[in-house]
């Protein structure tokens, strides 16, 4: 049952991605878009604007007390049985917003409008707002705002319901205004559909098509946010500093990050579906083990397969494949193999996981801004062998990992191929990278790390360097490895920006095999190191006898002068 309920929800995603693009505003609606009998929506032949039939023009309305709400003349009592209405109003104008109410204790109610204004369409309190639980705000068509569409600041408790907001820099702004209740909107073309800086916010099925993102909680506590469909969102929706918030029942449909968790502790994700997008996490490198326990994960799914969190765990294998995302948190020895994580924002994220083993998994398509394909942090002495890792922005990732091997993996198509390091973690020593194919990426190995050996690797026709060495990373040898055709036009196929690395091994003499090199000793390494590469190997990894080439020109020289001596004396 399950199983048919997400294909169900597949198919409808596909349906709306069909219908919407991130350049164009859709102008198809279907019956169900249509909230209301009453506001039938058309489409003027001459401009992208919807409009509603049954419209009046009016003026912008600017109310700043009870009095001036009064004078109006809207129908109603100001009560809470009977608010003052304000409706079927056509509202297109430069002046700052459409409508604009503050400093009010009545009730009332804008609905079935249409607004078009410079920064805002519906901006309720500035520096003093409305009172608490008095403003409800229904069926509006909001569009064309360079700020927001609705504003709601220093008004609690406001209601929001079956309002359309497109193509401003934001749907609706909460800031300073606790309890907002925003229920079946939809919000395309914005920066931000939702932005909230307030707590105890309720958002439920409302949906997000072609936003950069779709929700945005910023310092907000105590939100809920359920039953929510988000498609083509950049982000469908973002936590940051915002504690205790429950997303359940969400359905995120090829957003490139479904939910963006950062920061909010005791945050609660259950029965979410993703469709070729899922789940990132990222505290900062001031977290801590306790962030992390604090989150409630459980009963999600990505690509009609389980997403896996878990804590805690020792020992333990996990070789079904059943999965489509797979977080471990503060985990020591356990096996990952066999799994098939792909277009999701990391297919497998490891931290404070110790002696973990990753093997034979295969990790694709996750590339949008900075993911992915298998990613490591705090965790030591992790063994990463036989995977593949294809169209990735990082293929494999380890930062702060200490005694990893990375071996015989196949990175293919990515930004890096394999990341030891970066600069916003701290290093680590002593990986080991051999035998591993890493060809066609952008850069084939890049190296934050220090004592590290990389030896026997295919690196191929990478777009920029085969090897580059980062920042003060020091004391890494590298020898015996492929470099073909990388950095085609360039100087070099590999760069060293780091201190004391040797790029042969020192025992034997011998370095690395480098396709483009004519026989001149040493190969120059690119990078303020001013490294070589004093022993290049030939195509089959064996060492060149220079000796025997700088002597073979002198013993020939030696055979010729010895000849002509011998042709003298036979003259004489």
């Amino acid at each position: 049952m399950k199983k048919k309920f997400v294909l169900g929800l597949v198919v409808i995603g596909i349906i709306f991605f069909s219908l919407t693009n991130k350049t164009s505003l859709s102008t198809s609606f279907s019956e169900s878009d249509k909230k209301n009998d009453q506001f039938v929506l058309t489409l003027s032949p001459t401009s992208s604007k919807l409009l509603y039939s049954s419209l009046t023009p009016h003026d912008p309305i600017e109310i700043h007390n009870d009095g001036e709400l009064i004078d109006y003349g809207f129908p109603g009592l100001g009560t809470a049985e009977e608010p003052y209405i304000i409706e079927n109003c056509l509202i297109e104008t430069s002046d700052d917003s459409g409508i604009y109410i503050a400093g009010t204790g009545k009730y009332f109610v804008i609905r079935n409008c249409y607004i078009d204004a410079e920064n805002y369409g519906i901006l309720i309190g500035f520096t003093v707002g409305v009172a608490a639980g008095t403003a409800s705000i229904i069926n509006n068509t909001l569009t064309n705002n360079d700020k927001l569409s609705i504003r709601l600041r220093y008004s609690d408790d406001v209601t929001v319901i079956n309002n359309t907001c497109s193509h401003s820099s934001t749907g609706i702004g909460v800031p300073s205004s606790d309890g907002v209740i925003l229920i079946n909107n939809t919000f395309s073309h914005h920066i931000s559909g939702i932005r909230i800086f307030s707590d105890g916010a309720t958002v439920t099925n409302n949906t997000f098509i072609n936003n950069d993102y779709g929700i945005r909680l910023d310092s907000t506590d105590g939100a809920t946010v359920t039953n929510n469909t988000f498609i083509n969102n950049d982000y469908g929706i973002q936590l940051s500093s915002s504690d205790g918030a429950t997303v359940t029942d969400n359905t995120f449909i090829n957003d490139d990050y479904g939910v963006y968790l950062s920061s909010s502790y005791d945050a609660t994700l259950i029965n979410n579906v993703f469709f070729n997008t899922g789940l990132y996490i990222e505290e900062g490198i001031e977290e801590t083990v306790e962030d992390y326990l604090s989150y409630t994960i459980e009963n999600n799914w990505v690509n009609d397969k389980l997403l896996g969190f878990y804590c805690n765990l020792n020992k333990v294998t996990f070789s079904e494949p059943i999965y489509g995302q797979l977080f471990f948190i503060n985990c020591t020895e356990i096996l990952i193999s066999n799994q098939e994580l792909a277009n999701v924002p990391v297919g497998l994220y490891l931290k404070w996981c110790d002696n973990a083993t990753i093997s034979n998994n295969v990790c694709n398509n996750n590339y949008s801004r900075g993911d992915y394909g298998i990613n490591l942090y705090y965790s030591d002495g992790a063994t990463v062998t036989d995977n593949t890792c294809t169209n990735n922005e990082y293929g494999i990732q380890l930062s702060s990992s200490d005694g990893a091997t990375v071996a015989n993996n196949t990175c293919t198509n990515n930004g890096d191929g394999i990341r030891l390091g970066s600069l916003d973690y701290p290093s680590s020593d002593g990986a080991t990278v051999t035998d591993n194919t890493c060809t066609n990426n952008t850069n084939g190995i890049e190296l934050y790390y220090d004592f590290c050996y990389i030896t026997y690797n295919l690196i191929q026709e990478n777009e920029e360097y085969g090897v580059i060495i980062k920042g003060d990373s020091k004391d890494n040898i590298i020898h015996h490895n492929t470099f073909i055709n990388n950095n085609l036009g360039g100087t070099s196929q590999a760069s060293d920006w780091g201190v004391n690395n040797t790029w042969y091994e020192k025992e034997i003499k011998e370095g690395n095999y480098w396709s483009e090199w004519d026989s001149k000793k040493p190969y120059l390494i690119d990078g303020d190191a001013n490294s070589t590469d004093p022993y290049p190997l030939n195509e089959n990894l064996e060492r060149i006898n220079y000796e025997s080439i700088i002597l073979l020109p002198s013993i020939f020289l030696i055979a010729i002068i010895h000849m002509n001596k011998m042709k003298k004396r036979k003259k004489k």
